[in-house]
């Protein structure tokens, strides 16, 4: 089986490592995945020597599709508008899925033949838009390398938070608003900070001990939350939206409580006072206080701590998601027929595609 993932922008977002991970998997029970994006901003280098990458500033999608001889599109909500001409142009007749990531606007510009949620709250938010019954496909972690391990403690517990500053919707002002607090004084605030180069937060605004690393490696993120956990600090989220964020489930694979609001997919992805403390936004500081009070209460930490990292193993695994896919997959295979009339189509247009190539490499380099 052959699937050409296609994503929009590069970046060290978490679709991009939902996409990482889940092309790993499927390498691994031999399903030869490719991906293709727009353009890179310094994140292909999770795919090195994975999988064959693409990118729209340089190759047409069209040829890829044509020449890859793919069995399944696979398609995030984000890369739908910029996709749309080249299916109909090259008259696609393979399978399309296409997994929604965000709670944003249901993307009605390509017939999709599967549609996918990330979680219960997306696939409610796309429901009413969508002429398919949308099905729920959790995103996965790769429990064996985020899991628990040693690490050195630092002198303070650590308040960490993860995500692109430069994302409204992460609203990394609620970080700036917690570390002004009295009670935040007895923590290190540690940012790692996925945004692109010149757009990542400021530090004049955080307590100047505060640490602030960027666009982190994923393959580097375990020993980081490791390192929350030897100083018994947790993971705070911020957000305003989040469809089933990829660095709580992380972070809570590596045993790091989490305390996150409850917005989107987040109470399906932290379970309250189990594995940390889902609280209302409209609390504000004091809201995320309560939160910090419930979990250095008695043995709260050390409880959250271990059943989170049992709950991730349980039910938020890379390999459950892969397999999910996989059967997704077949089932979808398995009921389609392709067209001779489209396929001598497409061997026609095949000859012409690298003239256009060339027109539309040299437009684009026209206009840098």
């Amino acid at each position: 089986m052959r699937v050409l993932h296609i994503g929009l922008v590069c970046a060290f977002g978490g679709a991009e490592t939902f996409l990482a991970t889940l092309v790993r998997e499927q390498r691994k029970v031999g399903i030869e995945a490719d991906v293709f994006f727009t353009t890179d901003l310094g994140a292909s280098s999770q795919f090195s020597g994975l999988c064959r990458v693409g990118f729209a500033d340089k190759e047409l999608l069209a040829e890829t599709i044509l020449r890859g001889g793919y069995d399944i599109l696979h398609l995030s909500n984000h890369a739908v508008p910029w996709t749309s001409r080249t299916l109909r142009l090259i008259k696609c007749d393979v399978p399309i899925v296409v997994t929604y990531h965000s709670l944003g606007r249901y993307e009605s510009k390509v017939s999709a033949d599967a549609v996918v949620a990330v979680s219960n709250a997306v696939a409610k938010h796309i429901g009413p838009y969508c002429d398919k019954q949308v099905r729920v496909i959790y995103n996965g972690v790769d429990t064996q390398l985020f899991s628990p391990g040693g690490s050195e403690s630092s002198e303070r517990p650590i308040m960490a938070w993860v995500g692109r500053s430069n994302d409204l919707r992460k609203d990394i002002a609620g970080l700036v608003a917690v570390a002004s607090c009295a009670f935040a004084r007895e923590f290190q605030v540690a940012v790692v900070d996925g945004s692109p180069p010149g757009e990542e937060c400021s530090p004049y605004w955080l307590p100047k001990d505060a640490l602030i690393e960027t666009r982190k490696p994923n393959a580097e993120m375990p020993s980081f939350y490791r390192k929350v956990v030897a100083s018994k600090g947790f993971l705070l989220s911020t957000s305003r939206s989040e469809a089933h964020p990829v660095n709580i489930l992380e972070a809570q694979a590596c045993g790091c409580p989490v305390i996150a609001p409850s917005v989107g997919g987040i109470p399906e992805t932290v379970e309250h006072l189990v594995t940390g403390f889902v609280y209302d936004p409209r609390g504000g500081v004091q809201a995320v206080e309560e939160g910090v009070k419930w979990l250095y209460s008695g043995d709260n930490y050390t409880r959250a701590s271990e059943a989170a990292v049992v709950r991730i193993r349980r039910h938020f695994s890379s390999e459950r998601m892969c397999r999910e896919y996989a059967d997704l997959y077949s089932e979808l295979i398995d009921g389609r027929r392709r067209r001779l009339s489209t396929r001598l189509y497409q061997i026609g247009l095949k000859p012409v595609l690298p003239v256009v190539r060339w027109a539309v490499l040299t437009y684009q380099r026209s206009k840098r």
